[in-house]
């Protein structure tokens, strides 16, 4: 909440002195706009947008790219439903999309990286706990290393034989929600519902 205030503040002075910096690092402003938070990139974007440099400054880059995720943004929020067997990764997709999202059914973890990195509306995961080529550890892993997925919500569908591990993945994660396959009717939007509570961008 701080630096959305400040980033705001420093877009109303619209001084090009908060985009300077010592020794070629970033500002505080320009380095906002690779900040793991959502509303922390876009307050930052519109300081800068609202100051105008006449003149390049480090981290500049990160403005095109900023204008690029924040229009390709706009629409229906996506989801991927994430599954080795193809079948369910369609049934969930088909559930996802009657809660009126993009739904994006994947067989793989290979797969779902992509997918994941490639999603510009991305706002949640379900990932089958038995997800292979890669593993489900290995999936969260490259998740949690990348910036744009590294709070998204995901949702770790256990199998019977992985009921007692999933938890113990997902403990120091506040984004990851582990419970059984779903089979109940009614039981999806639930679950997509808390899922959709631990975006910290919602």
């Amino acid at each position: 909440t701080s630096a959305i205030r400040f980033a705001a503040e420093m877009g109303r002075r619209r001084d090009p002195a908060a985009l300077q910096s010592v020794g070629g690092q970033r500002s505080p402003l320009a380095a906002a706009l690779e900040h793991p938070e959502r509303p922390v990139r876009f307050a930052a974007l519109e300081a800068v947008m609202n100051i105008a440099p006449q003149r390049s400054f480090a981290g500049a880059s990160a403005v095109p790219k900023s204008l690029w995720e924040f229009a390709a943004a706009a629409g229906t929020p996506q989801a991927i439903a994430a599954s080795s067997r193809d079948n369910q990764a369609s049934d969930w997709a088909g559930e996802l999309r009657a809660l009126g999202y993009d739904a994006i059914p994947t067989t793989t973890g290979r797969q779902t990286l992509l997918a994941a990195l490639e999603s510009p509306r991305l706002t949640l995961l379900l990932l089958d706990s038995d997800i292979g080529s890669p593993r489900l550890r290995e999936v969260l892993y490259q998740l949690r290393g990348r910036r744009t997925t590294k709070q998204l919500p995901v949702a770790i569908f256990s199998s019977l034989p992985n009921l007692a591990t999933s938890p113990r993945v997902a403990a120091n994660d506040a984004s990851l929600l582990a419970i059984a396959r779903p089979h109940r009717e009614g039981d999806f939007a639930g679950i997509v519902s808390e899922l959709a509570s631990l975006n910290p961008n919602s």
